[in-house]
């Protein structure tokens, strides 16, 4: 099959980690060799000894997305707390277990994962936008126990 040089590998080509923590992963080859086996086998990217620095961009935006993940997990334990101790509340707020599901995919990933787009319940509602559809069954759940036992 094709090379498949693009793990690990930002847009920009560059690796996301260090040459110490990629050389793992890779070998190093020559041109010559290189262009022999895509000549071959197709695939790539190419990636020269050269670009093993680290791309800083995507090294900065990986950090600022694992901040998020951790600030956003704390809060869902912190939303926990307040649902047990308001656990005797009689109303219920509906949220879209597929928006919930890409949130939580989000909170535990450690790569470029995006976050969910906005909460739409849509789905959830008839065409008045206010009566729930009917059939669904109720999951009470805490956003913090959610988010560990799925």
């Amino acid at each position: 099959g094709p090379i498949f040089n693009s793990m690990g590998i930002c847009t920009h080509g560059l690796p996301l980690a260090s040459f110490e923590t990629t050389k793992k992963s890779y070998v190093g080859i020559t041109d010559f060799g290189w262009q022999m086996l895509v000549e071959k086998y197709g695939g790539g990217p190419m990636v020269q000894v050269s670009s093993y620095n680290q791309c800083q961009e995507c090294v900065v935006r990986l950090k600022e997305l694992a901040q998020r993940r951790t600030k956003e997990y704390q809060e869902a334990k912190m939303m926990e707390k307040m649902q047990d101790r308001d656990a005797r509340e009689t109303s219920w707020c509906l949220i879209s277990a597929k928006w919930l599901e890409e949130y939580k995919r989000f909170i535990q990933a450690s790569d470029f994962t995006p976050p969910p787009p906005p909460i739409d319940n849509s789905c959830l509602l008839l065409e008045d936008n206010t009566t729930p559809r009917p059939g669904l069954y109720k999951q009470l759940h805490s956003l913090g126990h959610f988010l560990r036992s799925h």
